[in-house]
């Protein structure tokens, strides 16, 4: 039974799934007149369209005596690698009117992965634990779009905080990183 990376070059057929010169052709003792086909059925795995399994049936037939034998092959295709990311540069956030924090507009980072991905953040003052993400707040937090978060009122009385950013794909792979926001109190 094959395994092939949803990210990898394999040769795919029309349909997009593997070409048997990926995952194989039936073995054995093979003779002029038999005739070999094949016929699929795909069972889809994780939330997108690349991760997969088929269920190959090989169908190899004597042409001559009309014999018929049938194996069956199981192929998945399947995204086992965390997306990889690139936190965005720590920034600098100006305060508003009579706020000591306003709202932060959070940048997004770049994300690299095959298949779908999302992400969600959380934040909390930068401390000495120099630990992110154990106890990160998401207190705040609003997902104003796809892809865009805004923080609304950041605790008062701290000049650093630390956004975390935890990004997952289709097949529940994780990723996580963050970033620093310095306050500046431009009033």
């Amino acid at each position: 039974n094959a395994s092939l990376d949803a990210c990898g070059d394999w040769i795919k057929l029309p349909n997009g799934h593997p070409d048997p010169i990926s995952t194989g052709y039936p073995t054995g003792r093979l003779c002029q007149n038999l005739i070999v086909d094949f016929e699929d059925i795909r069972f889809d795995i994780c939330v997108n369209d690349k991760t997969f399994k088929i269920r190959r049936k090989w169908i190899v037939r004597d042409g001559c005596t009309g014999e018929q034998r049938q194996e069956i092959q199981t192929i998945t295709v399947m995204d086992n690698e965390a997306p990889e990311v690139i936190a965005p540069a720590d920034f600098t956030v100006a305060t508003s009117d009579h706020l000591c924090v306003g709202n932060v507009n959070v940048p997004v980072p770049q994300v690299n992965d095959c298949i779908q991905w999302d992400y969600t953040i959380a934040y909390k003052p930068v401390d000495d634990s120099d630990d992110p993400y154990t106890d990160a707040s998401t207190v705040g937090v609003i997902k104003i779009e796809p892809r865009k978060y805004v923080i609304n009122g950041l605790p008062e009385g701290f000049t650093k905080y630390w956004i975390s950013y935890y990004i997952f794909d289709g097949c529940g792979n994780t990723t996580q990183t963050y970033t620093t926001a310095m306050i500046m109190d431009d009033k």
